[in-house]
């Protein structure tokens, strides 16, 4: 786990009731040097006009999507694939079908929009 294309769900966060939410992540990276990996999640477009709609999902475009959906690039986190594989051992990740290429690219894509991405993780381009 942690290659470049693979996605999971992951509980990352709490609705305003405290029940907890998860959503689907993709590894968008090949691991860096210190085996950490960038990934983004996804969630429904709701049309509040603050999404950033620098890469949409639609409906096909990977199984476990059920409604048209954005990148969340202002969520995009490092993970290390030894915690990745802990954490789907521990299963609190659920790894699901891997993203079809041309979809990864243009998630991969829309991370390098300007705006998309925190500087600190534009270094994961070269892993692309």
């Amino acid at each position: 786990m942690g290659k470049k294309g693979e996605s999971f769900w992951l509980e990352d966060s709490k609705d305003e009731e405290g029940k907890p939410l998860k959503h689907l992540y993709f590894v968008i990276s090949n691991p860096d040097i210190d085996n950490n990996a960038l990934v983004v999640n996804m969630t429904t477009i709701k049309d509040t006009g603050r999404e950033n709609l620098s890469c949409i999902l639609n409906i096909g475009n990977h199984p476990e999507i059920k409604n048209k959906s954005y990148i969340r690039y202002d969520k995009a986190r490092e993970l290390g694939t030894a915690k990745i594989i802990e954490l789907a051992m521990k299963k609190i990740i659920i790894p699901k079908k891997d993203l079809d290429p041309t979809v990864l690219k243009r998630i991969q894509e829309g991370a390098k929009k300007p705006g998309a991405l925190q500087g600190k993780f534009k270094k994961y381009f070269s892993y692309f």
